[in-house]
């Protein structure tokens, strides 16, 4: 499987970095399903997870993406964006984030059918989701 790996400023410094997945939620309960099943998929992958929410200004979602940054390209950074039930992606969520994710994958309140907000990999992206998707059915049917 081929890396995502982009460079992370247009000066002529190039860092490689890791995948960085964000989910956005306004449902806890979605935003940690869906990270421990990231985290399972990538159990044998050095992971970090940035825990952000709406009601952090902008500087503050920036300063923390800057400083959870995966500085290795085998790296995988999840970021949990909490919204509130009323705001809707990508309202309240720093460009900065938006920019540097891989991809971005939004659950409605209550719900455990992501929406692709944003990928960089479609054909990797949709069996995954679809894999999640399975995996919950078959939890829903126990």
């Amino acid at each position: 499987m081929e890396k995502n790996v982009y460079s992370l400023s247009q000066e002529s410094s190039y860092q490689e970095v890791g995948l960085i997945f964000t989910i956005v939620s306004p449902d806890k309960l979605s935003l940690s399903m869906f990270l421990d099943y990231l985290l399972s998929v990538y159990k044998d992958t050095p992971s970090s997870v940035l825990d952000l929410n709406c009601l952090y200004s902008m500087d503050v979602q920036k300063a923390q993406m800057q400083d959870s940054l995966p500085k290795d390209p085998d790296h995988v950074l999840v970021i949990k964006y909490k919204i509130k039930k009323q705001t809707k992606y990508p309202i309240g969520l720093c460009s900065e984030v938006i920019d540097k994710s891989n991809h971005i994958i939004s659950f409605d309140l209550f719900s455990t059918h992501p929406e692709i907000k944003k990928t960089e990999d479609e054909a990797f992206l949709k069996p995954l989701l679809e894999r999640w998707e399975a995996s919950v059915e078959k939890m829903n049917n126990v």
